[in-house]
């Protein structure tokens, strides 16, 4: 095969179609997104597993720490229709709702108090090169403060000297003291004493960190879970959870949160009990001194009367007719008292709020909708005040809510006294009616009947409240508990969280995935043109005349000295297929691009030189007026050129310089650049430049401008017989070769071919090489 038919070969397989097209090239993304930038995934990979290494040596690891805890929840409906103190009381003031209950136990009041119980807001902890470890009740020291000055970093280190005294320093401050000495700096007042059963490695220093007790609530609340245990059988068995550098520490928080939660509970029903207590006194004194007076009256009557039995037949009849209205009329009287009585209660206008007795059959719908709210209002402000002034905005907010409660509390049951009022009024009018029935009876007999009945409503009163009394006195003094914890809490034996295989793992397919993204997403917003599928997809219609590899910008200009080089022989296969095309057509050949810097210049002159080695009289002409550099190439004299002709201050022979390298290479520089030259280039000069030239060379190699900026190559159209098109892979974007598709769409370009330039070897889809062994 001669070299015209090997040329022919290459040109005929680049014009094949391709049956991988419109496939997804994996395997080329793959090598141009990760094996030609593997020393970015490399680089990236080991920086992230640095990182990686030391946030695990930074990290403490956590330990989950579970208890169980049984909250019991009392029956509702203890006691008969009738009983409504009973059903008020239920030995509990406070709603039993395991749901409330975990509302309390989950209260940052509730974790404060655990805070400051355990003394959590003091940190104890070692320091190693890259880690730090907390300690609890292990620590050699314990540090005590008077008056804390809470600055930017609290953090103090503490270094034993000896037995007797060690080294107090924040930051560039430090002092020396003695164990159990209080001492005082701009910090605050400290004293520092050893613990007997430790052991101080002198040298060894030791870190506390003051921490805001609030924050530090806020942090276990956020770590504390509590759960169903079976949703199943709807059961008060709640799981709490929590996580703890220190598993000591985490079981010491559950444990004292959930004695703390039965111990709220139980001053609450406490003091709900005494409540009541004081209420059924107060009405027994009452009652007690009516059934006195009642007794006295009815003693009195039967004196005066010499009344001796109440056994006659007039008289039993005409009870009997009244003791249902006696018996309806005694309970809206007791309901009314009742009501008047917790009226007085709530009439104070102080801020002094007490809890309210909660009476399902005393109240109606509306005020026990109020008085549960109020309760638990009154409950809120206790706790509030208990870490807090009466002056703190959020208790004044609540005293305001409580007053507005009160003031409904107060106003419904007023409502509910005016409807028993009017139940007694229509009692009264039966009773009226049965007591006219009397009037036939002797005047002594319905007058002992009057006292008798009076006497009897204020005895069976008085025995009931008297009961109720004792129940109330006995709920007082049981045990009952609130809660039950099954479980004690205990802490899992292995850390939870992130594991040494995640952390490692995770880094490493951060370490591959970041360098990924970055480089597809740089490759995206880059748009440039890369491989011949991206200019296939764009231009479908040309072809791919021949590929120039990455050059050096040192080698450029002695490309083809060297006649092994794997440039050189990419020229010679574009002369070829320039060749192959139309031979005795294809003499004037212009070279044009998209825009500036994408080696047009680079083809137009290397490619002249190919044609003058082929023993072609060969011309380059730098058309390129406002950018000329053909002559950088040539080490010609670039005051000489086609401005000096145009402008016809040199004849046309005058302006062709020769090549000092190659014989057969001419070439015409641009020559001095002026402005608006192309305005005043005549048609009949480019004629005669053209004529000339034709005449006179074998092959005119014509260095256009860009036609994405300039459309000065279209003047040029009807002297040239090929344009060749050039694309800098990795440079000329895509949106300048779609300006462009409009040129070879339009026919603006004769019979145009694209040169691929500068591509470099991952993406040359041929993976063509060329080696040269020397003996």
């Amino acid at each position: 095969m001669n070299e015209f038919d090997y040329q022919k070969a290459i040109l005929l397989n680049q014009g094949g179609n391709d049956s991988a097209e419109g496939q997804i090239d994996f395997f080329g993304m793959f090598r141009n997104y990760v094996l030609n930038k593997w020393y970015i995934y490399l680089v990236c990979g080991i920086v992230s597993l640095g990182l990686a290494y030391v946030f695990y040596k930074k990290l403490q690891p956590v330990y989950q720490i579970t208890s169980k805890l049984l909250i019991r929840e009392r029956e509702e409906n203890s006691g008969s229709d009738d009983d409504f103190i009973k059903r008020n009381l239920l030995l509990s003031a406070t709603s039993d709702k395991a749901s409330n209950d975990i509302e309390i136990l989950t209260s940052f009041s509730l974790m404060n108090s655990v805070v400051g119980k355990l003394g959590l807001e003091t940190r104890y902890f070692w320091k190693d090169k890259l880690s730090e470890r907390d300690a609890y009740k292990d620590f050699p020291i314990v540090v005590d403060t008077f008056s804390l000055n809470l600055i930017d970093n609290t953090t103090f280190e503490i270094t034993p000297i000896n037995k007797y005294s060690f080294k107090f320093s924040q930051g560039s401050k430090s002092g020396t003291y003695k164990y159990g000495q209080l001492f005082s700096n701009e910090f605050g007042k400290f004293r520092i004493s050893r613990v007997e059963s430790s052991r101080i490695a002198p040298g060894k220093t030791m870190h506390v960190e003051f921490l805001d007790a609030k924050k530090v609530a806020k942090k276990y609340l956020d770590n504390l879970n509590i759960e169903l245990s079976s949703e199943k059988n709807n059961s008060s068995v709640r799981v709490l959870t929590l996580v703890d550098e220190v598993p000591q520490r985490g079981i010491d928080v559950l444990t004292y949160l959930m004695e703390k939660f039965d111990q709220v509970k139980s001053e609450a029903n406490t003091e709900i009990t005494l409540k009541t207590l004081e209420l059924l006194d107060g009405r027994i004194r009452d009652i007690s001194q009516e059934l006195a007076s009642a007794e006295s009256t009815l003693e009195a009557f039967k004196l005066n009367n010499e009344i001796i039995s109440s056994t006659t037949s007039d008289l039993e009849t005409t009870l009997g007719d009244v003791k249902d209205l006696t018996r309806e009329q005694r309970n809206l009287e007791l309901q009314s008292r009742m009501l008047q009585a917790v009226r007085s209660e709530l009439r104070d206008s102080s801020d002094n709020f007490k809890m309210l007795p909660i009476n399902p059959s005393l109240y109606d719908g509306k005020v026990l909708g109020l008085i549960q709210p109020y309760n638990d209002l009154v409950l809120q402000r206790e706790r509030l005040l208990m870490s807090g002034q009466p002056s703190n905005p959020i208790v004044q907010s609540t005293n305001q809510k409580l007053r507005s409660l009160r003031n409904s509390i107060v106003s419904a049951i007023g409502n509910m006294q005016d409807d028993v009022e009017l139940n007694l009024s229509k009692l009264q009018n039966q009773y009226d009616k049965s007591n006219s029935r009397l009037r036939s009876v002797p005047m002594k007999e319905r007058g002992l009947a009057d006292k008798m009945r009076t006497q009897g409503i204020k005895e069976n009163l008085y025995v009931y409240l008297l009961q109720k009394r004792e129940e109330v006195s006995m709920a007082l003094v049981s045990d009952y508990a609130n809660s039950m914890i099954v479980d004690p809490p205990y802490s899992s034996i292995d850390p939870v969280g992130l594991k040494k295989a995640q952390i490692f793992g995770g880094a490493g397919l951060v370490g591959m995935a970041i360098p990924f993204f970055l480089i597809v997403l740089l490759d995206f917003f880059k748009g440039a043109i890369r491989t011949e599928k991206d200019i296939k997809q764009i231009l479908p219609e040309n072809k791919i005349l021949g590929i120039i590899n990455h050059q050096n910008k040192k080698s450029q200009q002695l490309l083809l000295g060297d006649p092994q080089n794997l440039a050189t022989e990419r020229f010679r296969t574009i002369r070829t297929n320039l060749q192959f095309y139309n031979r005795e057509k294809t003499k004037c050949i212009m070279v044009t691009s998209s825009t500036s810097n994408e080696g047009k210049t680079f083809i137009a002159t290397n490619l002249a030189r190919s044609f003058a080695l082929g023993k072609r009289k060969t011309i380059v002409v730098d058309f390129d007026l406002r950018r000329p550099s053909v002559n950088k190439f040539f080490n010609g004299n670039a005051e000489i050129g086609l401005s000096n002709f145009f402008l016809n201050e040199l004849k046309l022979e005058e302006v062709i310089q020769i090549s000092n390298e190659i014989p057969n290479l001419h070439f015409i520089s641009g020559g001095p650049v002026i402005v608006n030259l192309l305005e005043i280039i005549t048609e009949e000069q480019l004629s005669n430049l053209f004529f000339y030239l034709r005449e006179n060379y074998e092959v005119i190699i014509v260095d256009c401008s860009p036609i994405g900026i300039i459309a000065d190559s279209i003047l040029l159209n009807k002297y040239v017989d090929k344009s060749l098109f050039v694309i800098r892979s990795s440079y000329t974007k895509k949106v300048m070769i779609e300006k462009a598709k409009e040129f070879f769409e339009q026919h603006k370009l004769v019979n145009p071919s694209i040169i691929f330039n500068d591509v470099k070897k991952q993406d040359d889809a041929y993976g063509y090489t060329y080696t040269h062994y020397k003996n």
